[in-house]
């Protein structure tokens, strides 16, 4: 805390200070994070910053789960009962991370603050089955209206970076669903091309960063991502090419804390504000596969996509010159097994 807190403090507490709303760069305190009592005013400035952090990452989050390809490298459908396949990757990309350890928390009000960023690669890992359940209907050199099961696994693992930590309760794996339907099947002359539906979640999840003595948290953090894509791929001799264009749409939930903690006249003062969030987005997302097929029925897979769109209110709180609605490329690395 700065070297004037606690006679600030005493001030709100004991003189009770006016509530003010202060603005920054024409983005309002969000009304849940008020200032109608001394105590409530006190907490203010924890409980915006808290919910910044929250719209902030809420996004990234949803980027990086949703990833590109349902599957890695795959374009049309597999081909029917007896042919599977099973990959594990990793999707990430360059986060920029709050720095909040290099801010002070006020206890007089929301105040809008330059909170700066640190790039950090930010990586989950999804592991990706697909079973056939239908061959198709063949019409010429291929076959259309094939039909595969995809059930996926996404595990967000612990993480600490500097003062802000990510952690999960319950369980650091979620299972989600989808089917993904066959236009064309893939042959000598003609591409697979398929459309997909898809779910993705994330485990129940807590972010929370430390700055002094206060903490600012995002706890009972669920990022569900509900996606349908448009993909294509075709064989050339020892590779294969993907390439697929989707939309997704981001749902986060979270309950935001903002905490302040100091001691006036060796007497312990905490003030507290907590409120639940939700954040939906919907996004546009390209991206392109390069497979390695030099080993029988195995592949690697590497991926490289773009999500954006969608609009977002700007945070209060200025971090790193961004909104939490910009661009993100991402890309990913896997491995897949199949028939």
């Amino acid at each position: 805390m700065p070297s004037p807190f606690r006679r600030t403090l005493l001030l709100a507490l004991l003189a009770g200070a006016a509530p003010s709303f202060a603005r920054a760069q024409g983005a309002a305190v969000d009304p849940q994070c008020p200032a109608a009592t001394p105590s409530q005013r006190v907490a203010q400035d924890a409980c915006q910053k808290s919910v910044d952090l929250f719209n902030y990452l809420a996004p990234q989050l949803g980027a990086v789960i949703a990833g590109g390809n349902p599957e890695p490298g795959q374009g049309g459908t597999l081909g029917g009962l007896g042919h599977f396949g099973v990959s594990v990757r990793a999707t990430g990309f360059r986060s920029p991370l709050p720095q909040f350890d290099r801010v002070s928390v006020s206890p007089n009000g929301a105040q809008p603050s330059a909170i700066p960023v640190q790039s950090t690669l930010v990586a989950f890992p999804v592991a990706d089955v697909s079973i056939g359940l239908f061959a198709g209907v063949p019409v010429g050199v291929t076959r259309i209206g094939g039909l595969d099961a995809l059930v996926n696994a996404t595990y967000v693992p612990d993480v600490t970076t500097g003062d802000v930590r990510v952690s999960t309760g319950g369980g650091s794996v979620r299972v989600g669903y989808g089917a993904r339907l066959g236009l064309l099947e893939e042959s000598a002359v003609v591409p697979g091309i398929a459309v997909s539906l898809l779910r993705r979640e994330t485990p129940t999840t807590a972010i929370t960063a430390t700055t002094g003595n206060d903490t600012l948290g995002v706890s009972n953090t669920r990022v569900r991502t509900d996606s349908w894509r448009l993909t294509a791929a075709k064989r050339l001799l020892f590779v294969s090419v993907a390439a697929g264009v989707g939309q997704d749409r981001y749902e986060s939930t979270a309950r935001v804390a903002g905490v302040v903690n100091d001691a006036l006249l060796g007497v312990p003062v905490r003030a507290q504000a907590s409120v639940d969030l939700r954040q939906r987005l919907t996004r546009t997302n390209v991206f392109g596969n390069l497979t390695l097929l030099a080993i029988p029925f195995t592949r690697v897979v590497a991926e490289v996509g773009r999500t954006s769109g969608g609009t977002l209110a700007a945070t209060y709180n200025s971090i790193d010159g961004r909104r939490p609605d910009a661009a993100y490329t991402y890309g990913s690395l896997g491995v897949r097994v199949g028939r």
